[in-house]
């Protein structure tokens, strides 16, 4: 029996570069021997010059009209919005050897939601994934998807330094009351080391893995941990949910608070958890505890 040669990869091209996980992964992959594209509709300001240098290239294109041109044997890692994904493979005259996309859980902790707008995004992910895989499936490429959980690590985050900007600005934080519910918080560290461990490792073909954190906790020692990192004693005032939702209206009313709805405070109560299991299998998925430090919440 004659074995299959391993195809050399050729590059790496990373759509969405300027993402929260982008931030991490660049410079894992600024060591590696393969050439780097990093694709992003802006270069990131927190890059030097220099270290744009040293990926070789960065290229500004808008992956929503542009079309990508991909080499022979060049794996895909896709951070940007997975939507954009079906057509990124449609318009390219060549296509990538391997993908490796993100999506998000939400895709399932929003589901049930009554929100107009979480439906909406429920049903723009479900149709994305379907759409990505038939697209690889279709054109022989193995593929992989990737959906965390609640993302946290200094950039782009809008869940931890929402929280984190809250306590820092009043020095108090509001809970509804029974808002038990648990978290995993994962950081996009964690998410830069899982899509390098995965890059060439065969098991991971053709699989999807939900990515929480290192550890399950309820939402109020969540808080109370974020209070801690900002060295400042826990002032968690629990209140009826109709209290925090009549601020929050008032909030969004005068645009103090964005893209902040009463589905938030609702689902405080739920168990928003998932068994990644199978990831620390196939490829030794090994995220931290939340323990953030000052870096991790975006505090000056």
């Amino acid at each position: 029996m004659v074995m299959e040669k391993q195809k050399t990869v050729t590059r790496i091209s990373v759509t969405g570069a300027t993402s929260i996980v982008g931030h991490f992964l660049l410079p894992l992959l600024r060591n590696s021997p393969t050439p780097i594209r990093a694709i992003s509709r802006s270069s990131d300001p927190f890059i030097t010059p220099k270290e744009q240098v040293s990926l070789q290239t960065w290229h500004r294109v808008d992956l929503s009209k542009e079309v990508v041109e991909f080499l022979e044997q060049e794996t895909l890692i896709h951070l940007a919005p997975i939507w954009l994904l079906p057509d990124l493979l449609d318009r390219a005259p060549i296509k990538p050897m391997r993908v490796i996309a993100f999506s998000s859980t939400s895709m399932f902790t929003k589901k049930d939601s009554p929100s107009k707008r979480d439906q909406l995004l429920v049903k723009k992910l479900q149709h994305a994934e379907h759409n990505s895989i038939q697209r690889c499936e279709a054109l022989g490429i193995p593929w992989t998807i990737l959906r965390p959980t609640m993302i946290y690590g200094g950039r782009l985050d809008k869940n931890i330094s929402r929280i984190a900007s809250f306590i820092q600005r009043y020095g108090f934080f509001l809970l509804p009351r029974q808002s038990a519910g648990l978290r995993m918080p994962v950081h996009a560290g964690d998410l830069a080391t899982a899509t390098l461990r995965i890059l060439n490792n065969p098991c991971t073909a053709n699989k999807e893995y939900n990515l929480g954190g290192g550890e399950s906790l309820p939402y109020y020692e969540l808080v109370t941990r974020i209070f801690s990192t900002l060295d400042k004693k826990p002032r968690i005032i629990s209140v009826p949910f109709s209290y925090i939702a009549t601020m929050l209206h008032i909030a969004n009313a005068f645009h103090l608070i964005a893209d902040a709805d009463t589905e938030i405070l609702r689902r405080m109560s739920e168990d928003l958890v998932f068994d990644h299991t199978l990831a620390v299998v196939d490829f030794d998925y090994s995220p931290r505890p939340f323990r953030p430090n000052r870096d991790d919440l975006r505090i000056d």
